[in-house]
Formats: structure tokens, sequence, C-alpha cells
């Protein structure tokens, strides 16, 4: 049902696919109960949060959609699948499920209710007006961020709701829609049209208070603070230039994923191009030849600062490298559900560490996104670590998926995460510690790898001013 990454999943398909369920009882007497099939739990489940409703019968499984005013059966044909396993807490009278998908460390809770709800018995209109009002209702539902992206929904909802009406195409229908979801500006939402071979994916656009902000730092040589205040740093950085400063030590695995080497004999630099397209083995054994190379350095630097993102999974196993010891990460919770019920995730040593009385240095900017930015609040939890660089993207959320009435597919952020401390960065951005420009690059000139030096230098000196 979720994933996370801006370039798209076969998240529903995990639902199913990759899903384990646990079910609990809000009785529980016998917490080693043995293992069943969840299709033997007939009944109907609805989640806390996101929207979900679970019709089990017969051993079969049918997923629906609900939303204030909607309700759609999802009809994508991996729903059919049965290879589910439950984990029974208690045979008796179960009442509730929790669900774990891509990540074994977050639990999904589904409350067993009585029926169906009404609106998930019938079959929905599918007329263009029908959808228009779908896509609106499931914002209202589901999404919570609009104060934070500083958008009226109900008044913007309200002036595109103008342009529809039934004679309207589905090719305009499909452009009304994009247009409005575009001023929401989140990266994490996006418009799917199978029937017209269309695809919209929306761009992030930071609020008001913090547009200047970034938009200035691009074109200087210093990095805006949130008040205009700067901090006098020599220099800047070109995103990934760390492989050209690295010599003949560089080396790239992971499916090309993770490059690493030691910049003058005594800095490590680990870049890490994106938190998929590499597996949870490739990255233990990655990992595992990073810290034999960064034995007795005086500082590492991890570049994050193209990275757009991909697994949350991928990101906290690559921070646990970096942990003496268990850390409390972040929390976790659905936004549109009980937002007191804040999960917390936590990262533990796995293999062979990096040394934790080394400095490291995480270096960011305004392209680090997603499950990028869940390693970043991962790695800022840890004691020797120091963000720097440019504020991050600022879309923390998984994608919610959600189907229309007429088959297209709509996402939409929906989880709301909240740092060691509590912070939520959602639409503004992770701010560094230590502020400088990073720019955007194909090749690198002499005077990029200069500006990239005096950056180095710059952490050289920080890192042996630390107790």
């Amino acid at each position: 049902m979720r994933y996370k990454t801006s370039r798209g999943a076969l998240a529903l398909s995990l639902f199913l696919v990759s899903i384990t369920l646990y079910l609990s009882l809000t009785l529980a007497s016998d917490p080693l109960g043995g293992g069943m099939s969840v299709l033997k739990q007939d009944g109907v489940w609805r989640s806390r949060g996101y929207g979900w409703v679970l019709s089990i019968k017969n051993k079969s499984l049918t997923l629906y959609h609900a939303s204030k005013k909607f309700c759609i059966k999802d009809t994508n044909p991996e729903f059919s699948r049965g290879d589910i396993e439950a984990k029974v807490v208690d045979g008796s009278n179960g009442r509730v499920l929790r669900v774990t998908i891509d990540d074994p460390s977050y639990f999904y809770i589904f409350d067993r209710i009585e029926q169906l709800p009404d609106t998930c018995r019938g079959n929905p209109d599918k007329g263009v007006v029908a959808t228009f009002d779908a896509v609106v209702d499931i914002f209202s539902t589901h999404y919570p961020f609009f104060e934070q992206r500083r958008v009226d929904w109900p008044r913007l909802s309200a002036r595109y709701k103008r342009e529809i009406s039934p004679k309207t195409s589905e090719k305009q229908l499909f452009k009304v829609i994009s247009r409005m979801l575009l001023e929401i500006g989140d990266g994490h939402v996006s418009l799917r049209a199978k029937s017209l071979g269309r695809k919209f994916a929306s761009s992030s656009k930071r609020p008001p208070s913090t547009d200047i902000v970034g938009f200035l730092s691009r074109f200087t040589n210093f990095a805006f603070g949130d008040q205009f205040n700067t901090t006098a740093v020599n220099g800047y950085w070109t995103s990934g230039i760390g492989a050209a400063l690295v010599g003949g030590t560089k080396k790239a695995t992971a499916n090309g994923k993770i490059r690493f080497g030691v910049i003058d004999g005594d800095i490590g630099y680990l870049e890490i191009k994106e938190m998929e397209g590499m597996s949870t083995q490739d990255v233990e054994k990655s990992m595992g030849e990073v810290a034999n190379v960064f034995t007795g350095l005086s500082a590492v630097i991890v570049d994050v600062s193209r990275n757009p993102g991909g697994l949350d999974t991928i990101g906290t196993q690559l921070a646990s490298r970096f942990a003496g010891k268990e850390t409390l990460a972040y929390y976790k919770f659905a936004g549109d559900g009980d937002t007191s019920q804040k999960q917390p995730i936590y990262i533990r040593p796995s293999g062979p560490s990096l040394d934790t009385d080394t400095p490291v240095y995480v270096i960011t900017s305004h392209r680090t996104a997603s499950a990028a930015e869940i390693f970043v609040i991962s790695m800022r939890a840890l004691p020797n670590v120091t963000h720097v660089g440019q504020r991050t993207e600022g879309i923390l959320s998984d994608e919610l998926l959600k189907p229309l009435p007429n088959g297209w597919r709509l996402s939409l952020s929906n989880e709301i995460y909240l740092d060691s401390e509590k912070e939520s960065w959602e639409a503004v951005g992770i701010p560094p510690e230590i502020k400088f420009q990073v720019r955007a690059k194909k090749s690198y000139s002499n005077k990029d790898i200069a500006a990239a030096r005096e950056i180095i230098q710059f952490l050289r000196t920080s890192a042996k001013s630390e107790p």
C-alpha cells in the first residue's frame, strides 16, 4: 500500500505479497501463541488511520479504501493472492490485527468491526464529477499537512471544482486535478491515469517563509539561516565531488549506490546515491568494507546531498552501522489517525560499526528527500554526528496510494515523522547545524574542487576541536 520513493514502487503488491500480519488482542493472555493464516480470520477489519478496510471471508481477502464520503474497492489483481500468514497471540475472540509491511519495526493496527461501512456496499459513481469529488474527499480525510504547506484546501478545491461539469472529458479532468494538486507543493503527491497513459508527479514547494531562503542559497557562497543569519564557511560543496577527491582509494559497491574512499589519508568519504536498488545483504557487505577502510581516520563525510530517497529500511539499516548502542531515531504515526499513538523507531548496532568516537558530517541539500531524510534524522540522533550543508526537501512521509472511482490512482503524503526530539520537518525540510552552499553539477571544474577543499578543511578543523 505504501512506499517511500517519489519515483514509484509496487507498494500495493507489497501489502499482500510481502506482508506479515500479527494478530494481537485487546485482552491478550498468551504472548507465545501459535501461528495460523490470517485468511482464517473471517470478518471485517478497519485500520487506525490510512483508510483501509479489509474484508476476509472463506479464505478470500478484499481491500477497500474508505474516506469520509467515499469507499472504493481495490481491484488490483495482486489482492487475490492468499499467501498471507498471521501470528495469533490468542486464537479466541481476536479483535485487533497488528500488521507489518516492509518495515518490521512499524505496526499498522486494524480493529474488527461488525460489518462493512455503508459507503463500501455499493458501486461508486465513475463519472468525472464524482472522481473529482473523490480526490477532494481523500485529501480532506487523509492529508495532514495543509497547515504546514499554507494551503486552504476547501477554498482551493472549490475554485477548481468550478471548472468541472458532467461534460468535462477525462483529459480535461486530468489537467484540472493535476493543476490543483500542483498548488499543494508536495513531492509525494501524484496522479496516474492508466486509461490515458499519463502520470502527473508534483514537485515540492516550500511555504512562503522558507521559499526565499532556499532560492537565495543557490546563488550565493553562504547559506541563509531561518532568520537570514549566515554561517561564514568559505567555499561550497558540489554533490558527489568527494568521489573525485579520493584518488585511487575510490570504490563502488551495492550496485553502484554506495561509493567511498579516503581524502588526503585522513577523511573518510561515503556517498549514498539512493535508498533503493540494493538489498539488505548488499548494505551489510558494503558497510563492512566501509568500516574496514575508515578505521583510524580523523573524520568521516557522509554525502546524501543528491539522494532522492527509496526505502526507510535501507536508510535505518545504513544509520545503524554508525550506532554504538540502541538509539531512538524517530517517531512515526498516521497523520489521519490517533496522533497520540506515536511509535518509536530505534536503530541498533549491526555488524562491524564505524568508530563511534570519530566525528561524522552528513551533507544534505534541497535535493535530499524522502527516505534519505529519514536517514538524516536517524543520524542526527547519534552524538558524534553533525548535519551540514543545506536544508533538505521536506517530504519525509511515506506515500499513501488510493484508487479513484474511474480506475485512476492517487498518491499523497499521510504519515508524520518526528525526530528524536519530537520535531517535525515536513514541508520545511531538516535544517543543518552548519550551513554552506551545495551545488548540483554533472562535472567538476578546478574551481569546484578548490571550493570543496575549503569545506573539507573547515570540517577537518572542526573535527579536531571536538572533545
